[in-house]
């Protein structure tokens, strides 16, 4: 793993071997107790790829969605160095429409926290122009796998991401492990919404 001081995940990596070492924990015991090799997994806002690279030897493969062009890069590096075979790429952003929308841009230090959707931490400067997908209808077009296992961490934007699922989520019927992020339009608004 080739991480930067300064940077929030890669200084919890530095410090303490992992970011949300409960989360990896769980997400890896769900692979082991359903047959690990038969696993797919998707990482939906795989950042530079830590949940990714931790699955991937768990699973028979790992599908990282992924739009930011600089952490898009460094999530290439780091599958590149570690010679990972079953991981696969996806620099898109995955939400309830197709077409490209702004991207609000995350600060140096949390380069997970950038977002289609504008919150408290990604203020910086908008970029125009990332890829957002209809998850269902991408996953068909590319002959992606329907997944066992989803994390979906994408900083308010989940709620859209999983109604472009919701096909895929109704056939699966995977685990899936959600970062919720109340208060925004994008989110969920409560328990009965989710």
């Amino acid at each position: 793993y080739e991480g930067r001081s300064g940077n929030m995940l890669d200084d919890q990596i530095l410090a303490y071997g992992a970011q949300e070492k409960s989360e990896l924990f769980f997400l890896r015991d769900m692979a082991v107790a359903l047959g690990e090799q038969q696993i797919v997994f998707y990482d939906i806002g795989a950042n530079v790829g830590q949940h990714s690279l931790f699955m991937s030897p768990y699973v028979r493969a790992v599908h990282a969605f992924e739009p930011y062009p600089p952490v898009l890069k460094r999530l290439n590096n780091n599958i590149a160095i570690n010679h990972l075979t079953n991981v696969h790429v996806h620099a898109v952003g995955l939400g309830d429409h197709n077409g490209t929308i702004p991207f609000f841009e995350p600060p140096d230090a949390n380069m997970g926290s950038g977002s289609f959707t504008k919150k408290w931490d990604n203020t910086l400067q908008t970029r125009d122009g990332l890829p957002l997908v209809v998850g269902d209808e991408y996953a068909a077009s590319e002959r992606i796998p329907l997944p066992t296992i989803i994390k979906c961490d994408i900083e308010a934007y989940e709620k859209p991401a999983l109604i472009g699922l919701k096909k895929t989520l109704a056939q699966s019927r995977p685990i899936v492990l959600l970062e919720l992020t109340p208060g925004y339009p994008t989110s969920f608004s409560s328990i009965t919404d989710l």
